[in-house]
């Protein structure tokens, strides 16, 4: 993820929303696909069953002190590799950009990366060793 030019910060990190109250995983990861992606919800088939829950507690930025607990839900999905005019979304070379703007018009840019490159860039795919959970 790449904030826009007034940041110039560059983020390794999955895409990803918080929850809201009424929402499940579900409803969340078809949020992903529509809002950040622009992708209809059934070019993407979600392994919910194999979704993998991790805590990490760390002081909050803004209040310096005080403890938070950030729990993240990790749920897996496979991409129908070209749509219905049968184009490919992901290139050959493994490199397609998407840009998303969010509600208060900050654009994100997101970027295909396989799993070494994950790896490299330091992009957590999952819960490592054991987790505490509260």
């Amino acid at each position: 993820e790449v904030l826009t030019e007034a940041h110039g910060v560059q983020i390794a990190r999955l895409p990803g929303v918080k929850r809201q109250p009424h929402e499940n995983l579900k409803m969340a990861a078809h949020r992903v696909l529509s809002q950040i992606f622009d992708m209809a919800r059934n070019l993407v088939t979600f392994d919910f069953g194999g979704s993998e829950i991790f805590e990490k507690a760390e002081e909050h930025v803004s209040y310096p002190g005080v403890r938070t607990v950030y729990r993240t839900e990790l749920v897996c999905g496979h991409l129908d590799e070209t749509n219905e005019e049968g184009v490919p979304f992901v290139p050959d070379s493994g490199i397609g950009e998407f840009i998303f703007k969010d509600e208060e018009g900050e654009a994100r840019k997101y970027c295909w990366l396989s799993e070494a490159d994950c790896s490299a860039s330091g992009i957590n795919l999952g819960a490592r060793g054991n987790q505490e959970f509260s």
